[in-house]
């Protein structure tokens, strides 16, 4: 999930994505889009999509109000949001 800002308006399915560690920069994961989904915000990806889809673990409580930790929310509201479904290459 992220804001849908203007660099993340240029996704399309197809494309790859090198995500790091923010602990450790050497360690990374390279990831293919395989699907992506525009919301007005958070609130309605989390009822859209389980919880471990969304990244958390099975016994974990989520909620859309956790994302305000990384989205203000003034943000969220004028750009939307965007569901991105990845697959790891």
């Amino acid at each position: 999930m992220r804001i849908n800002d203007e660099k993340r308006k240029l996704i399309v399915p197809g494309d790859q994505i090198l995500f790091h560690c923010t602990e450790d920069e050497r360690e990374t994961l390279l990831v293919e889009v395989v699907d992506i989904k525009a919301y007005p915000s958070f609130k309605e990806v989390y009822e859209t999509y389980s919880k471990t889809m969304l990244g958390y673990m099975e016994d974990e409580p989520s909620d859309y109000r956790d994302m305000y930790a990384i989205y203000p929310k003034e943000r969220i509201e004028k750009n939307g949001v965007l569901a991105i479904r990845i697959k790891p290459i």
